[in-house]
């Protein structure tokens, strides 16, 4: 949870809340993520803050029935990332020289959109915009790069982590058992391969759009990609920490808001078909899959009819099943039409869920146990957490999907003490207040940036060079601070401005050198794996006159590259959209059962 604020924090946030900030939410990933954020941006648009949420086109109805300004990233239905449902950019690790550029320019159209939705009027061409902060999804690739140009604030919020632990692996990360390397050092270096990797496709492109659209320096590979990380981005993640505590070892930097409210039940006055089934139906099971996930379809839906007849079970199935025509015709499986999900949710036993966060959200908020079959991106994850939070059964693999083995989850969730464990967390996530408490972060962090600048430090390097803002910015007028009456809120450091603590000897000191024994050298290998080393060496050949030094130089760095390669061997992609598009890397995982 975001940490409570003392009085000092309540009468800064209230100054902050009285400056009317113009903010833009830069949006790239799934809907459940970005209509989570939302909600936020709803909140803030309450506070008297102007809203504007950049994302692509599919997704304009859901921004303006919220009152919030939209502006477009992309103007077709069809873009391959609004298309599916992700944030990575298809074709960037292709062997298809076509195809990559194709996707290069797919990516760079929407970060110059991203840029455009900073200072670009939008449709009202006499009510000028220009951003005093940015709130972004990770996979909105610009948001660092614009608040860079702008010297303003920016803020990271998703519902999925992306700041590294040792508690658990990356989401779109799979550890398999058997390797020699701890648990809790793979699951870390998980989150760095992950990010030097995509870093490692969308490096030119955003090199491009920074030195030619931005007008900001080159970009240096050889640091890495991991920009958040390095500069202490505020990052708020949406979820419960009821289901998934916030780590030990994540800074004061990272926030947990809490349960992101849905919507409240609206009266309903269901069919008489409805009525009748849920008057027979005993413990029934509301079915919420994403049929297009289902890689058969077909037999899932035997799968279900099997263990309708033979055990007795009552399904309500979501109305997308209405296109399969193998839909059982037996009376214990009804087909809903466009009955609210939230209207049924009180009237069901058990929730049965790929793991999409959106229908965990719902699980959660009524108290009901699930059953999850994860079958793409981060579903693996959350299927994991519920179960580990003693809300679910083991996850379900689809190649594992029988009647037996559904039955035998169905069992576990009905047990009494997993009924009182969901009726538990869902009491606690009622005193929760997911957009509230994001928004409190937001402005936690704002005020965090307070600082009187030193007129007697000597040492250049430990101060960050800025660039002049395109036009001045609200939050970098004077605020009254504690120290003093000449306090601005301190423009923040970004990639291109260079600082002492970002010294490759001082790359994330983690636990690993400490507490697991793992040497300095091995450390760098594993915190700048592959892409990074190879560029070092690279960029150390091109700059070295003596041949056998560069020799050298490159043997050693590549040394390093294959040690952190052979530490990481067992960390591989879950996720089907991200196999074959997020890295050139072998990874494998029992999740990534399909190509696209």
């Amino acid at each position: 949870m975001a940490p409570v604020d003392t009085s000092e924090d309540l009468e800064t946030t209230a100054k902050l809340e009285n400056m009317r900030l113009t903010i833009v939410f830069m949006l790239v990933g799934c809907r459940d993520e970005i209509k989570s954020i939302i909600l936020v941006g709803q909140e803030l648009l309450k506070k008297g803050h102007r809203v504007r949420v950049a994302t692509h086109s599919i997704f304009q109805s859901v921004v303006l029935r919220t009152g919030l300004e939209f502006f477009s990233l992309s103007n077709d239905a069809q873009h391959p990332i609004a298309r599916n449902d992700s944030g990575l950019v298809p074709g960037l690790s292709s062997s298809d020289q076509q195809e990559v550029f194709r996707g290069s320019k797919m990516l760079m159209h929407t970060l110059r959109k991203c840029w455009d939705a900073c200072t670009h009027p939008g449709p009202d061409k006499g009510k000028p915009f220009v951003a005093d902060a940015i709130i972004a999804t990770p996979l909105a690739h610009a948001h660092i790069h614009c608040a860079e140009r702008l010297a303003i604030p920016l803020h990271i919020m998703s519902i999925s982590p992306w700041s590294p632990t040792r508690r658990f692996a990356h989401p779109l990360a799979q550890i398999q058992g058997g390797s020699e390397v701890d648990l809790e050092v793979q699951n870390y270096i998980s989150y760095l391969l992950v990010e030097d990797s995509l870093g490692h496709e969308i490096y030119r492109v955003i090199d491009h759009f920074r030195r030619f659209t931005l007008r900001l320096p080159k970009l240096s590979l050889v640091k890495g990609m991991g920009f958040l990380g390095q500069f202490n981005i505020p990052h708020t993640y949406l979820w419960s920490p009821s289901l998934l505590p916030k780590p030990d070892d994540w800074n004061n930097f990272i926030d947990i808001s809490g349960h992101v409210a849905t919507a409240d039940i609206t009266p309903f006055t269901p069919s008489e078909d409805l009525s009748h089934f849920l008057k027979s139906a005993k413990d029934p099971v509301l079915v919420l899959l994403d049929l297009a996930q289902l890689s058969n379809p077909d037999s899932f839906l035997q799968t279900i009819k099997d263990a309708s007849l033979k055990y007795d079970i009552y399904f309500l199935l979501d109305s997308k099943f209405q296109k399969v025509r193998s839909v059982p015709d037996i009376p214990t499986v009804f087909v809903l039409d466009s009955d609210p999900i939230e209207w049924l949710m009180p009237k069901i036993s058990v929730l049965f869920t790929s793991g999409q966060f959106s229908s965990i959200n719902l699980g959660l908020k009524f108290g009901k146990p699930m059953i999850t079959l994860p079958l793409l991106r981060d579903q693996p994850f959350w299927s994991a957490a519920i179960h580990k939070a003693g809300l679910g059964s083991v996850p379900i693999l689809e190649a594992d999907f029988f009647s037996e083995k559904f039955v035998e989850a169905f069992r576990y969730c009905m047990q009494q003490d997993v009924r009182e464990t969901a009726e538990r967390l869902s009491e606690h996530g009622k005193l929760e207040n997911g957009t509230v408490n994001a928004v409190k972060s937001f402005y936690r962090h704002l005020q965090s940036k307070m600082v009187q600048h030193s007129p007697t430090a000597t040492d250049s390097a430990s101060h960050p060079l800025r660039r002049t803002p395109l036009v001045p910015s609200s939050i970098m007028s004077a605020v009254p601070s504690r120290n003093t009456d000449m306090s601005k809120i301190e423009s923040p450091s970004y990639p291109s401005q260079v600082t002492s603590s970002n010294s490759i000897e001082q790359v994330k000191p983690t636990f690993l050198v400490e507490a697991k024994g793992v040497s300095r050298n091995l450390m760098k290998a594993i915190v700048k794996p592959t892409v990074s080393h190879i560029a070092d060496a690279y960029n150390k050949l091109e700059t070295q006159n003596d041949s056998l030094a560069a020799k050298a130089i490159q043997k050693t760095d590549l040394s390093k590259t294959d040690m952190a390669m052979k530490v990481a061997k067992n960390v591989g992609f879950g996720s089907a959209v991200a196999c074959g598009k997020i890295a050139l890397l072998p990874f494998k995982s029992k999740f990534c059962n399909s190509q696209d």
